[in-house]
């Protein structure tokens, strides 16, 4: 058995929640930033309450899916004990009238995962017998992470899986200190699960680490040992993969489906050089990356490795770790190319931000007089520089948005127009927008033959005020299918993920349907095609034939906010 940890048990227990504590508060400031997400399934997690084990979709493994549905239940109780609803009607009423917070309630959920990174990034100095202001070193580099503070935001898988891939490197490495342990293997299986069943992408950091644990294993117990142990963790992860995705498995052949989809989506051919230089410059953004100085204390980790001598214990296997890391990004840059954002890289990312906290740990404990304090200058200058960036996050989070400026103008301005708008206003759906939409899905469903699910009665006639203004957010395609054709998808096509219909990417189009005035989002970028053929297409036509009468610089870029383009295109043809 390994010695006792320099760190006691009393102590690592208060600083662990001392550094969930300020993580968390990092992570909720901004949870209500004005918007949603089209990546936030609430919509599913709703349904899961009412016996819906299927999701509508399977871009993603249904797990968090029934977190978030667990979280809404947890919202129904508090509700129902506060006097915000008196039984399950008037909670679903609430749904459906304001959502507000319900996105807010799974979003906390969200931070909640976000904040663990900061004592599992304790737990893992802690297990390395690092004294305790190197433990704090690397907690608050958990703290301090900003890709985790700005996607705690949005109530999706990324987040978890994040936490889950720094789970897997903990108990990596505690396994490594034991010759056998039963609650360890179970523990390994446990969080093979539900990495998986959080995101696929999970296996692109498992398989490597967890082969380098098996040759470790092998090397410290022989290989029977090890094998039993690989099998209990298999075992553990064979059981509750089904149980954690049960909803992929009711519906395994359309799942398969969606999968097919998805390479389109994500699968690039660019050339990786230029796929490489995109990753360089995300993770250098204080915002959505690492910054600058965590990035630069990611790489030189195996120095500060070998800096820190024998004080840093387990030396060779956070070497091989840390090269899996590496390994890991290059293949996600070969597969994804030059279409990344941060969600993207979000486990990536946190691992990488472990071996910058590591990094300022082992300066501060290498045995160099000279060596330890550029450790404290590291962290002091990590925390700076990420620190910057978080308050950035949380200022943008807490601004105004600006589509409370865009809808006075079009209240002023356009009051009976119907309006068509590609950039993101969130602006409720009349019953005759709703209809259109209906209408529009079931003849794409007929087209592609695809069974569309059901749509709640209350979505089919919202409760609106008599002057809503009459707002269509033009239908879109999805990220990644932006130049898809049919015969791309030809037998692949799901619901809501259609193919670009060519006819609806022209002005005259919708002005036949009686839409004169047109907002878009950031327009330089579609007109450079960054956006697709079909949006690029779309305006240009614009700007040949329509005035713009309004212009919105964004206060949000860091979320979903674009500069918005507001035009007015009267029907010269008609």
């Amino acid at each position: 058995m390994p010695a006792a940890p320099r760190v006691s048990p009393a102590t690592a227990i208060l600083a662990a929640l001392a550094l969930f504590a300020l993580a968390y508060v990092l992570r909720v400031i901004g949870i209500d930033w004005g918007y949603s997400h089209g990546d936030e399934r609430i919509n599913i997690a709703a349904k899961v309450l009412t016996g819906q084990l299927v999701p509508d979709n399977h871009y993603y493994p249904p797990l968090y899916d029934y977190i978030n549905a667990a979280i809404l239940g947890v919202l129904f109780v508090f509700g129902k004990l506060t006097g915000l609803w008196a039984s399950t009607g008037e909670f679903r009423d609430a749904y459906f009238t304001d959502d507000t917070v319900f996105y807010l309630a799974v979003r906390m959920g969200t931070a909640f995962f976000a904040a663990m990174v900061a004592p599992l990034f304790f737990l893992v100095a802690r297990g390395l017998r690092l004294p305790l202001a190197a433990c704090l070193a690397t907690g608050l580099a958990g703290v301090f992470l900003p890709t985790g503070v700005i996607l705690s935001h949005i109530a999706k898988s990324d987040v978890p899986l994040a936490t889950t891939g720094i789970l897997l490197i903990l108990l990596i490495l505690a396994r490594l200190r034991t010759d056998r342990s039963l609650a360890l293997d179970l523990a390994l299986g446990l969080a093979i699960a539900l990495g998986i069943s959080f995101k696929q992408t999970f296996v692109l950091l498992a398989a490597p680490m967890l082969l380098v644990l098996t040759v470790l294993l092998i090397r410290r117990i022989g290989i029977g040992p090890t094998l039993a142990a690989a099998g209990r963790a298999l075992l553990v992860a064979i059981i509750c993969i089904p149980i954690f995705n049960i909803g992929i498995f009711l519906d395994l052949e359309n799942f398969l489906d969606y999968q097919a989809i998805q390479s389109v989506m994500s699968m690039r051919d660019d050339a990786f050089l230029a796929s490489a230089l995109v990753t360089l410059k995300l993770v250098l953004t204080p915002t959505n990356g690492l910054s600058a100085i965590g990035f630069l204390l990611y790489l030189v980790f195996p120095l500060a490795a070998l800096a820190a001598g024998s004080a840093l214990p387990q030396r060779g296997a956070l070497l091989l770790l840390w090269a899996c890391t590496l390994l890991t990004a290059l293949i996600t840059i070969a597969i994804v190319g030059t279409r990344q954002h941060n969600g993207l890289w979000i486990m990536d990312f946190t691992a990488m931000q472990l071996f910058a906290g590591l990094s300022v740990a082992a300066l501060m404990v290498s045995a160099s007089s000279m060596v330890r304090p550029l450790g404290l200058a590291a962290a002091a200058a990590l925390l700076v520089f990420t620190g910057l960036g978080i308050w950035e996050i949380n200022r943008q989070a807490l601004a105004t948005p600006i589509k409370q400026t865009v809808a006075e103008f079009l209240r002023e301005s356009y009051p009976n127009s119907p309006i068509l708008t590609l950039a993101r206003l969130d602006f409720p759906k009349t019953p005759e927008v709703q209809a259109f939409l209906v209408s529009r899905d079931e003849r794409l469903a007929e087209k592609y033959d695809v069974v569309l699910p059901e749509v709640a009665a209350e979505r089919a006639a919202p409760d609106l005020p008599a002057d809503a203004l009459q707002v269509l957010h033009k239908p879109i395609i999805l990220w990644g299918l932006e130049n898809a054709t049919d015969e791309d998808l030809e037998g692949a096509v799901q619901a809501f993920a259609w193919p670009g219909q060519p006819e609806e990417w022209t002005v005259q189009y919708w002005q036949d349907l009686g839409y004169e005035v047109f907002i878009t989002a950031n327009l330089p970028f579609a007109l450079s095609g960054g956006n697709g053929r079909y949006v690029q297409a779309y305006a240009e036509d614009l700007v040949a034939q329509c005035e713009v009468v309004l212009e919105v610089e964004p206060v949000k870029t860091l979320y979903i906010e674009d500069l918005v383009t507001v035009f007015d295109c009267p029907d010269t043809a008609s």
